[in-house]
């Protein structure tokens, strides 16, 4: 059985410290929305129930003929969204039974979380220009540690160049 050294275990324990990552909404939402409500809330007018549209932010932020607002960004006590996919009244629940969809818990938490931090909509990732990190720094453990390839690598004094 392997034990982690001590230098692991502390970097272990701060990353679960670390503040957990926001929602990304092309990696998490879309894919939860694109299964559950698109059918009916989607693009395709033909299909569209109520009049929303939950793929278009500009849409989905502004008040139905109801005054209900499907998504109220920071707000998710006070989204439509939320309250249905939490209603416990079969007639207000959402998806509704007879699309044979579900959210599971951590679903409908998911998506409670990513309204409280601003429901923040991304283009299709398909339209979005790669972007190039920024190149890592090179790491000096000290003298107590083991020679790694940057060792080799720049002892004449050079650096990394981007």
């Amino acid at each position: 059985m392997l034990t982690p050294s001590i230098p692991t275990g502390f970097a272990l324990l701060l990353l679960s410290l670390a503040a957990p990552a926001a929602v990304d909404f092309n990696r998490e939402i879309r894919p939860l929305l694109s299964d559950t409500c698109f059918a009916c809330h989607g693009p395709d007018a033909a299909k569209q129930k109520a009049d929303l549209r939950l793929d278009d932010r500009a849409d989905a932020i502004v008040p139905a003929k109801s005054g209900a607002i499907a998504i109220v960004p920071g707000k998710p006590e006070e989204s439509e969204l939320i309250k249905r996919i939490f209603a416990s009244d079969p007639d207000d629940l959402m998806p509704p039974e007879e699309s044979h969809k579900k959210l599971n818990t951590a679903q409908k938490e998911l998506l409670k979380k990513w309204i409280a931090e601003g429901a923040e909509y991304k283009g299709h990732w398909a339209f979005i220009p790669p972007q190039v990190p920024p190149v890592p720094e090179v790491f000096d453990p000290g003298p107590n540690s083991s020679p790694g390839p940057s060792t080799h690598l720049f002892s004449n004094g050079s650096s990394p160049k981007a």
